[in-house]
C-alpha cells in the first residue's frame, strides 16, 4: 500500500524525523556478524524500544536505560513510552504494528520460523544522553543478551516506537549480534541507520509508532516480516533495505466521530464531555482488550484531572494544580488517550495515523482546553519552570495553533555543519567517557 496524498509535503512524522536526526550521534562499533541457522529451525525473540508495561507497574521514565522482560502469553500489557511523538491509536487497536506477537506465533504454527520465545524484552528507547546511550551498550544491552541466550534464542526482531528510537534499535544490534544473537533492526529513520552501519536493518517510511505496519492489516505486517527475514540470508553485512510501501501520517485530517450529547449540561464542558465518553471508552477497552490510559490516572480518575487542567486557565499555579511536572505531563497523555480510544469506538473504521490526535485537538472540548491550557503556561512565564517539552505533552507541535510544522532556527543552526560537527564531537567524547567508566567500574567489581 502506498498512500500518495501526503507525497509532495512532508508529514508531521517526516519533520519530527529530520529534527532529530542531527542530535542521535551513533558511535562506531566493532564490526560483528552472527550466521543463523535456517529460519525453520531458529527460535525468534522481539525487542521493542516501546516501554512495555503491565498495568499498576511503575512508569517508565524519560531516560530509563533499563529493560523489562515478558511473557510471550502476556497480554495485559501497554505501550509505556514517554514520546508524545507517535500514533497510540493504531498501537491499542492492534498491538502487533509494534509488539508481533501475534504474526510471529502463526509463522511458527505454519513452520516459517522455528519456535516462538518463550520471553521477550521491552526498553524505553527514547534516550537522549550519552550516560544512557552507554548504559545500554554496556551493561542492559549485555544483560538483556543473556537473557534471551539462556532461553536458546537464535534471531532477534528488535522494532523502534519513537523518533528517537531508532539510535537505540541500531545500536541493540550492534550489541547483541556481538553477544552471539543474529539480528534485524527495524529503522524508522534512514539517515541514522546509514550512519550506524548495523549488522542487518530494514527501513520502513510508515507512521511513527507503526514499524511493521498498520493496524489490523495481516497481509502488511506479514510482508514486513518477510522482508525483515530475508535480510538473513545474507552472507554478510552491515545490510541496510529499504521496504517498498509508503504509508504516511495525517495530522490534519481529524478521526470522524459523532459526539454523544451532553452527559450533565452543570458541568464545564470539557468534565461533561469526557463523561459522556466513558460508554464509548469501555466498548473499545472491551473489543481491544488493552488501554494506554493508566501512566498516571484511572479512568475514573480523569475528570478530576481536566479539572486540574481547568483551574490552570482560571489562574491556578500549575504547582498548585498538579504534585510535579511529571504529574502534569503524565496526566495529560493519559487524558488524550481516554479521548483517542473512545474515539474509535464511535467510527468503524481503521483511522490513519495521527487522525485520533487531529480529532482530539480540532473537535473536543478538552482538546480546547489543553490549547488554552498551553497559552496560558506561555503568557504567565510558568513555561520557564516546566520547560518546553512538557507544552509539547499538552498540545504537540502538530496540532499546535501558533506553530507551524517547519524547522525553527535552533534546528537549522544545529544542522549547520560547523555546529552540528561540533555537538556530534561533543557527544562522541562524552560517550566514550561514560563506556570507559562503565568498564572500570566492572572490572573493579570483577576484582
Amino acid at each position: 500500500m502506498v498512500d500518495s496524498t501526503s507525497m509532495g509535503t512532508p508529514s508531521a512524522d517526516d519533520v519530527l524525523r529530520d529534527a532529530v536526526a542531527p542530535f542521535l550521534v551513533v558511535p562506531e562499533f566493532e564490526p560483528a556478524f552472527t550466521r543463523p541457522k535456517p529460519l525453520r529451525d531458529a527460535k525468534v525473540a522481539i525487542v521493542t524500544t516501546a516501554g512495555l508495561m503491565r498495568h499498576g507497574e511503575e512508569a517508565w521514565g524519560h531516560d530509563d536505560a533499563d529493560f523489562r522482560v515478558f511473557d510471550a502469553s502476556e497480554q495485559d500489557v501497554i505501550a509505556g513510552h514517554v514520546s508524545i511523538s507517535l500514533d497510540r491509536v493504531g498501537m491499542v487497536l492492534d498491538r502487533n504494528v509494534y509488539y508481533p506477537i501475534d504474526r510471529l506465533s502463526e509463522m511458527a504454527a505454519e513452520g516459517v520460523i522455528g519456535e516462538l520465545a518463550p520471553r521477550h524484552i521491552s526498553f524505553m528507547g527514547g534516550l537522549r544522553g550519552p550516560n544512557e546511550l552507554s548504559t545500554v551498550i554496556m551493561d542492559s544491552g549485555p544483560r538483556a543478551a543473556k537473557i534471551l541466550r539462556d532461553d536458546g534464542v537464535d534471531v532477534v526482531l528488535i522494532a523502534p516506537v519513537c523518533p528517537a528510537c531508532s539510535r537505540t534499535v541500531l545500536v541493540l544490534g550492534h550489541v547483541l549480534e556481538q553477544q552471539g544473537l543474529s539480528t534485524i533492526a527495524l529503522a524508522s529513520n534512514i539517515d541514522i541507520a546509514r550512519h550506524a552501519k548495523t549488522p542487518r536493518a530494514l527501513f520502513c517510511d510508515f507512521p511513527i509508532g507503526w514499524p511493521f505496519g498498520p493496524p489490523k492489516d495481516k497481509d502488511c505486517q506479514r510482508r514486513v516480516l518477510d522482508a525483515a527475514f530475508s535480510l538473513l540470508e545474507r552472507p554478510s553485512g552491515p545490510v541496510l533495505e529499504v521496504f517498498p510501501d509508503i504509508i504516511k501520517s495525517d495530522a490534519a485530517t481529524p478521526m470522524s466521530c459523532t459526539m454523544p450529547p451532553r452527559y450533565d449540561p452543570d458541568l464545564p464542558e470539557p468534565i461533561d464531555e469526557a463523561k459522556g465518553l466513558r460508554s464509548a471508552w469501555e466498548r473499545a477497552y472491551r473489543e481491544n482488550g488493552v488501554s494506554n490510559v493508566g501512566r498516571r490516572l484511572t479512568v475514573d480518575d480523569i475528570p478530576d484531572a481536566i479539572a486540574a487542567f481547568i483551574a490552570i486557565t482560571d489562574g491556578v499555579h500549575w504547582q498548585s494544580a498538579f504534585s510535579s511536572k511529571d504529574h502534569l505531563v503524565e496526566s495529560a497523555a493519559d487524558i488524550k488517550h481516554y479521548y483517542e480510544e473512545a474515539g474509535t469506538a464511535l467510527i468503524d473504521y481503521v483511522p490513519a495515523a495521527r487522525a485520533g490526535e487531529a480529532w482530539f485537538y480540532q473537535k473536543t472540548k478538552t482538546g480546547a482546553l489543553f490549547k488554552r491550557v498551553s497559552a496560558v503556561l506561555q503568557s504567565s512565564g510558568q513555561v520557564k519552570e516546566l520547560g518546553l517539552m512538557a507544552l509539547q505533552y499538552i498540545v504537540p507541535l502538530s496540532q499546535s495553533d501558533s506553530t507551524h510544522m517547519d524547522k525553527s532556527l535552533l534546528l537549522r543552526l544545529v544542522e549547520w555543519g560547523p555546529i552540528n560537527r561540533l555537538y556530534r564531537k561533543i557527544f562522541a567524547w562524552a560517550l566514550k567517557r561514560k563506556m570507559q567508566q562503565h568498564a572500570a567500574r566492572a572490572t573493579s567489581r570483577q576484582s
